[in-house]
């Protein structure tokens, strides 16, 4: 199941994983808290970074206190590609990799 979206933002991860909405989908282990819920909602909502940062650290506290989730390993993979393959751009989400550009000639 891939988690990562093509946005860096601390709900790409958090919210997706552990908002109880995700359940059924990225939310694999059905994690359900009201509190995380609600700062996840106040986090999202909030434009200011510096405002969000401490709402997403309660939800890091929480979740993790509640073993919420195991993440084992995010691998990094950066090719090798044959000689005809071109655009692959690093994205520093995921694995690595943005293939959106992706051409083979």
């Amino acid at each position: 199941m891939n988690y990562a979206g093509y946005y860096a933002d601390p709900n790409n991860w958090a919210g997706e994983i552990l908002h109880s909405n995700r359940q059924r989908g990225s939310n694999a282990s059905y994690y359900t808290n009201p509190e995380v819920d609600r700062l996840l909602d106040e986090a999202l909502a909030t434009p200011d970074q510096a405002k969000r940062e401490p709402l997403y650290q309660q939800v890091a506290r929480i979740s993790s206190e509640d073993a919420a989730a195991i993440f084992i390993h995010n691998t990094k993979w950066y090719g090798p590609f044959r000689k005809n393959v071109s655009g692959v751009r690093f994205c520093p989400i995921g694995d690595g990799q943005e293939m959106r550009w992706l051409r083979v000639t």
